[in-house]
């Protein structure tokens, strides 16, 4: 007796799977054209793990559809690699402490799965690992917050305590425009000074005297300007720490 029920089809091996095309504006989001999972060998198999499946798809579509709009960034750091990372899991209901929210462990878990999976599908699989072969960091920074039972620690790199700090101290205030240049002119003295873009916690003292020595003498930049640029890095610093 064939089994008819909505999204599931049996393939040419006799097993049960559901599929699923994702309509057209939520592909952005969900970064494939279909979401596919094996749900058993037997009709019974494949009715008992239906409901739940499909709930998940279900809720899953629904936050997606709400963030269809949303625009897409081009990250560079690490940490905005994860900002980037989590905004996506945002718009489809996420949040870094609660989840999804879901209250019941079992639930919680398997909507992880689902997205996670929607996620994984898009790539290839590693023929080595048996795993997906995701070259891309948004996604692998995604799947690492979805697997995790907490915060997932990042690093902080001095452009983005910079960016931070514009968009926390900055935007909205007198002067904005003017205050927002003098900000990231300190942050191309720091990176053209030290040849990077350094981790916070790698900021020494010596790094300190060799952004000082780069505005005095390779920039000329006069004394009162310089410890001007000092002080707005030391806000920055105090800011990010």
């Amino acid at each position: 007796m064939r089994l008819i029920v909505k999204h599931v089809v049996q393939t040419k091996a006799g097993t049960y799977t559901y599929r699923r095309r994702v309509p057209k504006g939520v592909c952005e989001v969900l970064g494939k054209t279909e979401i596919k999972k094996a749900l058993g060998k037997s009709q019974s198999q494949a009715l008992k793990h239906y409901q739940s499946f499909h709930r998940e798809v279900e809720r899953l579509l629904k936050s997606a559809q709400r963030a269809a709009a949303s625009k897409t960034v081009a990250p560079r750091t690490e940490y905005e690699v994860h900002r980037e990372a989590l905004r996506r899991l945002q718009d489809i209901g996420f949040d870094e402490i609660k989840g999804f929210g879901l209250g019941d462990d079992e639930d919680e878990d398997l909507h992880r799965e689902v997205v996670s999976d929607s996620i994984a599908d898009q790539y290839p699989i590693d023929p080595n690992t048996g795993g997906p072969a995701i070259d891309n960091a948004v996604a692998t920074q995604q799947l690492k917050i979805l697997r995790s039972a907490g915060r997932v620690s990042v690093r902080y790199q001095f452009t983005d305590a910079v960016n931070h700090y514009i968009e926390e101290k900055v935007r909205g205030t007198h002067n904005e425009h003017r205050k927002i240049t003098q900000r990231n002119h300190v942050a191309s003295l720091v990176t053209d000074a030290l040849g990077r873009d350094p981790f916070i916690d790698d900021i020494s003292r010596e790094d300190a005297r060799e952004v000082r020595d780069y505005m005095l003498s390779d920039r000329g930049i006069s004394g009162s300007s310089a410890q001007r640029y000092l002080n707005d890095i030391r806000a920055i610093m105090n800011f990010a720490l």
